[in-house]
């Protein structure tokens, strides 16, 4: 006997689902769940005997077990998630496989083993590809960020002042505007403060 099987609406087990375990050790409990309403996926169970034992022995004093000799559960329980497989689950993976051949064309393993892995690359070569731009795009921020911070880092002895010492030496006191280092604007100001209080 290679399976314990049940068909349920739910997950379910009876005294005699454990019966059945206990006397064939190699095999599997398998439960396929088609449920009519309530929470449930729709799937199947496919849980290694040993497990099986020990999730229903570890229910086995319950107040519903000891009265009904079962215990159900319209969710998946808890421990036994990787042993449940939804359809949407399998809905979902073969919406991931690379698509079918034209009708007429046949395919050998070796051909639909090489459209999977070169489907599979295209993927990854994707993923790569979108790394790439996002580290690009960070180190162009990163290099603007840095050039703003020079910016505003200057120290006043740095500053434009050249052209202003330039006009104030021929006699005037006019600033002159064209001259302003815009990117430092605040450090250019402060020079000319500088040479106004000289």
């Amino acid at each position: 006997m290679k399976e314990v099987f049940r068909k349920s609406t739910r997950f379910y087990v009876t005294q005699s689902d454990y019966d059945g375990l206990v006397s064939n050790p190699n095999a599997d409990f398998v439960i396929e769940c088609t449920p009519n309403k309530g929470n449930h996926p729709k799937g199947t169970y496919t849980i290694p005997n040993k497990v099986a034992r020990q999730f229903i022995e570890s229910k086995q004093g319950t107040h519903n077990w000891v009265k009904h000799e079962n215990f159900k559960q319209d969710t998946v329980p808890v421990g036994l998630e990787e042993f449940f497989k939804s359809e949407k689950d399998s809905e979902v993976k073969s919406s991931m496989l690379p698509p079918e051949p034209f009708e007429g064309i046949p395919l050998t393993k070796e051909k639909i083993k090489r459209q999977h892995i070169d489907y599979r690359l295209e993927k990854e070569a994707k993923k790569e590809i979108n790394k790439w731009v996002i580290i690009i795009v960070g180190a162009l921020i990163l290099l603007y960020l840095l050039f703003l911070n020079s910016c505003s880092e200057r120290k006043e002895s740095d500053c434009y002042c050249e052209e202003y010492e330039k006009v104030s030496s021929g006699g005037s006191e006019v600033w002159n505007q064209d001259n302003y280092d815009y990117n430092c604007l605040k450090w250019s100001k402060a020079c000319q403060d500088q040479f106004k209080t000289n």
